[in-house]
């Protein structure tokens, strides 16, 4: 059996829901919208959310250039909220994707040499942005675990853009060896920590993956449809799209089994991101084709603009990241420009259910999955 192993079942999450969840919606869940503003320009994006409410992502500056940002939040003390400007690696932009429960981030930023963007890790307690290490080439960080593993993207030796994983030691795996072909490949998302299990996306074409150190390498999508993972959760449930006919559509991954979690009316969507008690957010189009941001929990995918105050002057378009406190992060528009969100649960009313009951319906899933999957034939 080749180790890369195509392995596709189908499960349709409703069959897993019983009467123990009616109705679905038992209390109405509140959520208070927080702008978190800029680095002094007009227009901001969060990408990730850690444990304790710190939100990464990226900002204009006043001069125009696109910096990393860290948020963190208020405290109980009175210290009121900040986003501070993570710099560059001497060049002129930076992004931060990524963010432990250490306040540790990682992202990308340019360098000194005109065109070139290297991965790049901040500490909080050195209070600066340092080059990752990876090899010469251009490299991004997506992912970090509260061990300190990380992946992302970098070139390999024989100049291909690979999926890396790089362990708290400092050790550097390229995923060049289990490529399809010549396909390039991008890491995204970290399992559970120290359990070397990472997702991402193969490139040429496009086909979403899962790696373990007892599994080996799983294909998450039969070769005839484009697919991409942009999270994964500590249980490995993994979260991203399927297209077909140039059409993406957000989907969710239980072992190998593939959920397709709808659209908001709309003909495209993509999760970007899942938590423990799966819950899933990212964007979908509307029946008029506009993208909003969605919760996706319990078979139901919800409009988080329906929850809106009828006075807000919030459009929140795209949701990046869930913590295990429900907060999200994203974008959407407000008096004309882009800024980064944050959700807390407390002021928007938002179908909700509580978390015994999330919990529950993740374990039946993860059970129907592995039943269907054992009724699946594998592609050697």
């Amino acid at each position: 059996m080749s180790l890369f192993t195509p392995k596709k079942a189908t499960v349709h999450l409703t069959t897993c829901v019983t009467v123990l969840f009616m109705p679905r919606f038992a209390d109405a869940q509140n959520y208070l919208v927080t702008d978190l503003g800029t680095l002094g320009g007009n227009e901001s994006r969060a990408y990730g959310i850690n444990e304790i409410g710190q939100v990464v992502g990226e900002s204009k500056t006043a001069d125009g250039h696109f910096h990393a940002f860290l948020w963190t939040p208020p405290t109980p003390s009175g210290e009121s909220a900040t986003m501070i400007d993570l710099g560059t690696l001497g060049g002129t932009e930076s992004v931060a994707f990524g963010i432990n429960s250490l306040g540790i981030v990682v992202g990308r930023a340019d360098t000194a040499e005109p065109g070139v963007s290297r991965a790049f890790l901040w500490d909080p307690s050195t209070d600066d942005i340092e080059d990752l290490g990876m090899p010469p080439g251009p490299s991004v960080a997506r992912s970090i675990n509260d061990s300190g593993e990380v992946v992302g993207t970098a070139r390999d030796a024989i100049g291909f853009d690979q999926a890396f994983y790089r362990t708290q030691e400092g050790f550097i795996v390229f995923f060049s060896d289990f490529s399809p072909g010549d396909a390039t490949s991008d890491g995204v998302a970290l399992g559970y920590a120290g359990n070397t299990n990472m997702a991402g996306t193969f490139f040429s074409p496009a086909q979403a993956f899962k790696f373990g150190g007892e599994t080996g390498l799983l294909a998450l999508e039969d070769l005839d449809s484009t697919s991409f993972v942009y999270d994964m959760n500590s249980l490995n449930q993994a979260v991203g799209s399927v297209g077909s006919n140039g059409s993406e559509q957000a989907s969710l991954w239980v072992f190998s089994a593939l959920t397709d979690l709808g659209t908001l009316g709309g003909s495209e969507s993509r999760a970007r991101a899942i938590n423990d008690v799966m819950q899933i957010v990212g964007s979908a189009n509307t029946s008029s084709e506009i993208e909003h941001a969605f919760l996706w929990q319990l078979d139901v995918m919800i409009d988080l603009n329906d929850g809106l105050p009828p006075s807000s002057d919030w459009e929140l378009v795209s949701a990046r990241d869930i913590n295990e406190t429900e907060q999200i992060v994203g974008s959407g528009s407000i008096d004309g420009e882009t800024h980064a969100f944050l959700l807390t649960p407390g002021g928007v009313a938002i179908p909700a259910v509580s978390h015994w009951r999330l919990a529950i319906m993740s374990i039946l899933v993860m059970t129907t999955a592995l039943l269907v999957i054992g009724r699946s034939p594998t592609t050697a």
